[in-house]
This record gives structure tokens, sequence and C-alpha cells, in this order.
């Protein structure tokens, strides 16, 4: 008896635990997601004179007229719900308009490729 006792225990302390990570990062906890939002940081990436981190993604947005330049590294940056840019080694992408309905940005130089997942009617890319 003993025996399934401490089972159970075990069980529910590990049912615990391995739920803590789904609650601690939360979308909420994140705000909500904007044109420009940074979502993936590798190697080397600034905005402006500021160095990006990989703890940047999620947290930082590039504004209007700001520039996201990477070195040896690459960056994920959002443009609508569904709709990303990915820059490559030694680019640079100024954010023209980072409005939901109307986002425009530009590569200054280097790569970038846009990925689709889903769009809206009202979204002006």
């Amino acid at each position: 008896m003993r025996h399934l006792t401490l089972k159970a225990v075990g069980g529910l302390f590990l049912a615990a635990m391995l739920s803590v990570p789904a609650v601690a990062d939360t979308p909420a906890q994140r705000g909500p997601a904007n044109p420009g939002t940074i979502n993936y940081v590798e190697g080397q990436v600034s905005i402006g004179n500021q160095p990006l981190g990989a703890s940047s993604a999620g947290s930082v947005v590039l504004g209007p007229d700001e520039t996201l330049t990477t070195g040896n590294g690459k960056a994920e940056m959002l443009l609508t719900p569904g709709v990303f840019a990915r820059i490559g080694d030694h680019s640079a992408i100024e954010m023209v308009s980072p409005n939901l309905t109307d986002t425009q940005f530009a590569v200054e130089k280097g790569e970038a490729i846009v990925e689709v997942a889903e769009i809206h009617p009202e979204n002006n890319l």
C-alpha cells in the first residue's frame, strides 16, 4: 500500500513540474505581437548601436526608420500575423512603416526572405 501511495505522490509531483514551463511563458505575459517584433536572433545582430542577444527575441520591436543589421548572424522579424522576414548574414533592413494594415520594410543590403504562412485581406505588405 505504501509503495502505491509513493507512486501516486511521485506522479503528481512530476505532472506539476512538467506543467510549470507551460504556465511560465504564456502569450499574455509576452505581450501582443506587433509588426517589427524581433522573433529570433543568432550571432551578431543590432538595431542601430544596440546589440541584440537571444534573450531579445519577443521583447524588442524595430520601430519606424530604424535599421536591423546583422554581421555574422541571422534574425527573424514579424511583419504581420503569419508573415515573417528572415535576414541573413551581413545584411540590413529598415522598417519603413510598422502599421498593421500597411507594413513596409526595405532591404538596404544583403539578403532577406519573406515567409507567408497566413495573410489576411486587410494586411497590405
